[in-house]
């Protein structure tokens, strides 16, 4: 009888890249670096500390608008590697899966009519392995791994014992890489949040300074009201929160 041939794992395919982020973050983001390099502006800069902002607070405020992008960066980044751990933990439990199935398939062969309890006693024969829980999968394959140990089936080699090893460490890290790097990506985008959540309030105050120091109804205000993200029909009244 010919060796049935090992089952080939499926290719990762790579996913187009996708926000994983709020746009209105980043939105919001890009509105405070306009106004701080607006308040860094020579052009802007002195009639608002002589209408009461102070250099370190605009200074604070561009500084942490740096800080912000970086928390953002490295959020999305981290969210991206989560992606491709779920990819590749898929592409692992698939093809563990199905080398299981013909591991199943060969004790079966082999144990039907002399022992038919021990397919299903050491090889989880009649577990559904195709949308199995994780708990499972794992029970069914340290089971299959130990019982190859002694067990000799029908076209098993040994390199077939050692890919279904294999498959099953690269499974389980695959796990854990995801809880890590999800555990990052949330860490991140909480320091970033808490971080764009002030540079919002600031952002307001600075709004109002340049309100007061360069009035709508002063033609010559306009390009400075533009670089300071105001409108220029109308003072400039923050949004509800």
């Amino acid at each position: 009888m010919s060796e049935q041939p090992t089952p080939t794992p499926e290719p990762v395919k790579p996913r187009k890249p996708r926000s994983t982020i709020s746009r209105a973050y980043a939105s919001s983001l890009e509105k405070s670096g306009k106004i701080a390099d607006a308040a860094l502006s020579p052009l802007y800069n002195a009639t608002l500390v002589a209408g009461g902002i102070t250099p370190a607070f605009i200074s604070e405020f561009a500084l942490d608008v740096g800080r912000a992008r970086e928390f953002l960066t490295g959020a999305v980044a981290k969210r991206g590697e989560r992606e491709n751990a779920t990819l590749v933990e898929s592409a692992e439990r698939r093809a563990l899966v199905r080398l299981l199935q013909v591991v199943q398939s060969r004790a079966l062969q082999k144990f039907h009519e002399s022992a038919p309890d021990r397919p299903r006693a050491a090889y989880g024969v009649g577990t559904t392995l195709q949308n199995a829980s994780d708990a499972i999968l794992i029970q069914v394959s340290t089971g299959v791994i130990e019982a190859l140990k002694t067990d000799a089936l029908p076209g098993i080699t040994p390199a077939i014992e050692t890919e279904i090893a294999q498959h099953f460490a690269a499974w389980q890290e695959s796990i854990e890489s995801q809880g890590e790097i999800g555990g990052g990506a949330l860490t991140t985008f909480a320091q970033f949040k808490q971080l764009n959540d002030s540079l919002e309030l600031r952002r307001i105050t600075l709004c109002y300074a340049a309100d007061a120091d360069f009035p709508y109804f002063d033609a010559l205000n306009h390009a400075a009201r533009g670089a300071f993200q105001l409108p220029l029909d109308q003072p400039y009244r923050a949004p509800k929160r």
